[in-house]
């Protein structure tokens, strides 16, 4: 988020607040953002903040300093796809067949 005031740019740090909400719908949840860095020369603060599904967000920015005021700005964004997950390479019914295989060849060996 860049915040300028009268064409320079400002870090406030801890002065700006970030809250995102999402995914939208019936079980939304609304997370604050942490502050990571500042940009002196544009005022491009990086906040992170960490999104596990996959949906539509709403991201709302809070500014307040005494040397301009305050300020409120808010956007929205998709995240597509969710982060991976761990998942067995073969399933419980592979598993079973391969222990039915290897006992097969261990009768056949005898």
């Amino acid at each position: 988020l860049s915040l300028q005031y009268q064409g320079a740019g400002l870090c406030v740090g801890n002065a700006m607040t970030v809250y995102v909400t999402g995914p939208l719908g019936a079980n939304s949840a609304q997370k604050q953002a942490f502050y990571k860095s500042c940009d002196a020369s544009t005022g491009l603060h990086e906040f992170s903040v960490e999104l596990t599904e996959g949906g539509d967000y709403q991201v709302e920015a809070f500014a307040s300093d005494p040397s301009f005021g305050s300020g409120y700005a808010t956007a929205s964004f998709r995240l597509i796809g969710q982060p991976p997950k761990a998942t067995p390479d073969v399933g419980l019914l592979g598993v079973a067949f391969a222990l039915l295989v290897a006992g097969y060849a261990l009768t056949k060996k005898r």
